[in-house]
């Protein structure tokens, strides 16, 4: 509570202090008029006008005409400027613009002699960019990537690639995926499928922040993938529809349909997929215990899974006036799926026995997440306000039917269960932002969870043929209720000194985990509070070099690790919480290098991340008197401080016209050092990756892409993951004006796509492999009706620059 106090004192003077500041008053013009073409003396519509600095070209502003060919570019600062005027079928045009007022315009544009084509500028320009804490694909300005989909918009983003099972990758490790700012709420899988299916052509940018400031919540070590989806267009009407069909059985039908007008901005989305895999399990492991008993298990596994679903998003924005928004946004996605397994467990020793079981998990579930947002822009250019209220609510019911056959003793053993898991989540937060002084950006806000409950119940039933006697059994039922109180308030300012830009923040969060259980009978209470300070900087040279410096501090706190029930699902395999984990703090330090040369952009970092009382998985062989016999227990400690130093080099180059080249390289250092159960553990190794995108473009309808992906062994201070390569590769159709898309895909079109690790502790060792069944064939055809110049944001862009 101290801690708390002495942020928002902290907050509370120097926002004083930052508005008791005399303000520089600025004078803004606008520039208007009509587009007309010259010989026929019609209106265009629809004509792009893109506003540059005189003395450097760069980019100011930019606007679009009216069905009538008027156009309003407003909110310019005094000075001079560059007006250019394109469209495809008329002659560029560039007009000098010396602004002191408001000035109106007549432009008139001329057919060309030859097609425009020829004078269209190169988009690799201003597809990345790099801003003093994130690296930024601009998705919506990359024409090769509009018929395809978030997970491929995804590995065109720096450093970012997506392993054999779906996982957002960053520098070796899942990233965490925000949308539009805030983190996805969506399940694991169902986040993987949305990714799978939702088109590119909605993202206007993906945001790359591996070493967030103070505005992002400090309870992630990892790095963070923001998507920003488009929200607003000039006048438009588009509806589209597509789907999404393969090899390995799995099928998504979606629908989209935009409409933006004066007054409103209005999309909705929906998403229908069903699909079925099957992956093939083989773990082994055995130990010596006390010097005299061996524990060896053997185990296969046989999965198959089936999954479908469907989601509707919505979203609405009305416009009160020039100056203030109300958005309201609903999600609500509804999915089951059945997983089979097939067993076959080899156990020698202790208790040996050769046993096969079947299972069958039906699952059915939903979430409905909401949100309503107030945005209110004030007479300052910058100074804003945004409030935002949302609620999300999860129900997940499983049906559970378990039958196992001991083929060494003839016993038969029967489970049944029904486990519910619901969750509850209200929220309200905050953001404001005042520009002073031309130059300074003062941000602060704050994150509410007025309600944040998991109410978990699974009551199980088991018999036997010993006795077929059915009844429940406590030492495998759970029962409980879990709150999770969080606060979290933070500010920055931004401004520049001798040329040098830097956001400087400070963040405070607390997080309690309050657990009352009910079966068996145990409670928690527990608090996790503290400051999190952040500092980034950023130069840019006269030649357009861009450099930027920043540390941060972060957290991984062990919220659901906590719970010491014991989970014995698996007769072999064990899990249970660790209630006396402590948080792992991460001081992270980056240096980043970009530059946009003629025919190449060059993004590099150095990274260094240093983490004391990391939290690891731990697994161990132990006793266990309920099954009276020796099984693999997978808990949780603080037991290794970690030291990451790295470098990562990223290259995009289009050599030849319609040839892009991707390249991307992370290489790091890791020293883990620790104890567990007073035994000294050590870890120190290289670690390496590489992604290859070759893509080309035929007749500006055609694309053909190649992507190999290598990544190199990768150990932690206990397990040893091995080296994987695979290659994916694509060909997609343009036709009749970008009405109708085909793409044909194949997946891992090598078969080589497997992971296997080993995990080692004292004298315990553990074998994993997983046969994914990945190598497909995918086949995705979209086509549109209605105004497709929304759709087509990217052909608009390119024409701009």
């Amino acid at each position: 509570m101290k801690k708390l106090i002495c942020i928002l004192l902290f907050q509370f003077i120097f926002s004083f202090q930052l508005f008791s500041q005399n303000d520089t008053i600025i004078n803004y013009y606008s520039i208007s008029g009509k587009i007309t073409d010259t010989l026929e003396n019609k209106s265009l519509t629809y004509v792009n006008l893109t506003l540059l600095s005189a003395k450097d070209s760069s980019y100011i502003k930019s606007g679009i005409s009216d069905k009538a060919g008027k156009f309003l570019i407003n909110d310019i600062e005094k000075g001079e400027y560059l007006l250019r005027v394109i469209n495809l079928s008329y002659r560029p045009l560039y007009r000098k613009i010396s602004l002191d007022k408001d000035i109106t315009l007549d432009v008139f544009l001329n057919k060309p002699d030859t097609e425009l084509d020829e004078v269209i500028i190169s988009a690799d320009k201003e597809i990345y960019s790099l801003e003093t804490d994130k690296r930024i694909y601009l998705t919506a300005n990359d024409e090769s990537i509009q018929n395809a989909f978030a997970e491929d918009a995804l590995e065109n983003a720096p450093g970012v690639y997506i392993d054999i099972e779906g996982n957002v990758i960053i520098r070796g490790k899942p990233a965490k995926v925000w949308i539009n700012g805030k983190p996805s709420r969506k399940e694991e899988e169902n986040l993987k499928t949305y990714l799978k299916l939702l088109p590119a052509s909605r993202i206007e940018k993906i945001e790359v922040i591996t070493n967030p400031s103070a505005r992002y919540t400090a309870t992630n070590t990892n790095s963070i993938v923001n998507i920003v989806l488009k929200k607003k267009s000039y006048k438009n009407s588009l509806f589209a529809i597509g789907t999404v069909l393969n090899t390995n059985n799995t099928f998504g039908l979606w629908a989209t349909v935009y409409i933006t007008k004066k007054k409103i901005d209005f999309n909705i989305y929906a998403i229908g997929s069903k699909s079925q895999r099957k992956l093939t399990y083989y773990d082994k492991s055995f130990s010596l215990i006390n010097q005299d008993t061996t524990f060896y298990t053997e185990y296969k596994k046989n999965n198959y899974y089936f999954n479908r679903g469907g989601k509707v998003y919505s979203e609405f924005t009305y416009h009160l006036n020039d100056k203030t928004d109300i958005g309201l946004t609903l999600e609500y996605f509804n999915y089951s799926f059945t997983d089979s397994f097939e067993n076959k467990i080899i156990r020698r020793y202790d208790n040996a026995y050769l046993m096969e079981s079947n299972s069958i998990e039906k699952r059915k579930g939903h979430y409905v997440y909401f949100t309503s947002n107030l945005n209110h822009n004030f007479n300052k250019k910058g100074h804003n306000i945004d409030f935002e209220f949302n609620t999300y609510k999860s129900s997940d019911k499983l049906n559970l039917n378990k039958h196992e056959n001991n083929k060494l003793t003839g016993t038969d053993f029967y489970q049944q269960s029904t486990p519910t898991d619901d969750y509850f989540l209200t929220k309200i937060l905050a953001n404001y932002k005042y520009p002073f002084k031309e130059k300074y950006l003062f941000s602060a806000g704050f994150d509410f969870y007025l309600t944040d409950k998991v109410s978990y119940k699974n009551l199980v039933d088991t018999s036997s043929n010993l006795n077929n006697i059915r009844s429940n059994d406590i030492n495998l039922s759970n029962d409980y209720i879990l709150k999770i109180p969080n606060y979290q308030a933070y500010s920055t300012l931004s401004g520049e000194l001798l040329s040098i830009k830097y956001k400087l923040g400070l963040r405070y969060e607390q997080q309690v985990y309050n657990l009352n259980q009910t079966i068996p009978n145990y409670k928690l209470n527990k608090a996790y509070s503290n400051l999190y300070p952040s500092l980034h900087l950023s130069y840019i040279t006269k030649s357009k070099h861009n450099f930027s410096l920043s540390y941060s501090r972060r957290v991984n706190t062990p919220v659901y690790h906590l719970n010491p029930y014991i989970n014995r699902t698996n007769n072999d395999y064990t899990e249970s919480g660790n209630p006396n984990l402590d948080f792992a703090g991460t001081n992270s330090y980056e240096f980043s290098y970009f530059k946009r040369f003629d025919k190449i952009n060059v993004t590099t970092s150095l990274y260094q991340r240093n983490t004391k009382n990391d939290i690891i998985q731990v697994s161990e062989p132990v006793y266990d008197d309920y099954f009276k016999q020796t099984v693999v227990l997978q808990t949780y400690a603080n037991c290794a401080d970690s030291k990451f130093t790295g470098t990562e080099i990223s290259l995009s180059s289009s050599p030849v016209k319609n040839l892009k080249l991707r390249l991307y390289t992370n290489t790091y250092y890791q020293n883990l050092t620790g104890t567990y159960n007073n035994l000294p553990l050590t870890n120190k190794s290289f670690v390496y990756n590489a992604k290859l995108n070759i893509s080309y473009n035929f007749f500006n309808r055609f694309f053909v892409k190649i992507s190999p992906y290598y990544v190199s062994d990768n150990a932690d201070i206990f397990r040893n993951v091995k080296s994987n390569f695979y290659t994916n590769a694509s060909v997609k159709f343009d036709l009749f004006n970008k009405r109708f898309s085909f793409d044909i895909r194949a997946k891992d079109i090598f078969g080589t796509q497997n992971k296997i690790s080993e995990y080692y502790l004292d004298d315990f060792y553990h074998y994993s492999e997983r046969d994914y069944v990945f190598q497909r064939m995918q086949f995705i055809a979209i086509f549109r009706i209605g105004n497709s110049k929304y759709d087509r944001q990217a052909k608009i862009n390119k024409l701009a620059r």
